[in-house]
């Protein structure tokens, strides 16, 4: 199965990158976050993740907190 890279977005100070993934042409994605070390360039991903997210785009707040709205039939969701 293949996995595509659909989105990203990094924090203003480049500590931190979310990103989504999607397989086999799905519409439906997984958001990750993964830290950089802005010393080395080595990343790791957080344990945090969120599933089978659909329709969404990737934000992040002035204090670093990755936002994501989802967009549903007749209303617009903002989560933090």
């Amino acid at each position: 199965m293949q996995v595509a890279l659909s989105r990203t977005a990094f924090s203003k100070d480049g500590k931190l990158m979310a990103y989504t993934l999607s397989s086999g042409g799905s519409d439906w994605v997984h958001i990750n976050v993964l830290t950089v070390d802005q010393e080395t360039g080595e990343t790791s991903d957080l344990e945090d993740k969120l599933e089978y997210v659909k329709f969404s785009s990737l934000a992040w707040t002035h204090d670093h907190k990755v936002s994501h709205l989802i967009q549903e039939a007749d209303s617009i969701n903002v989560m933090t």
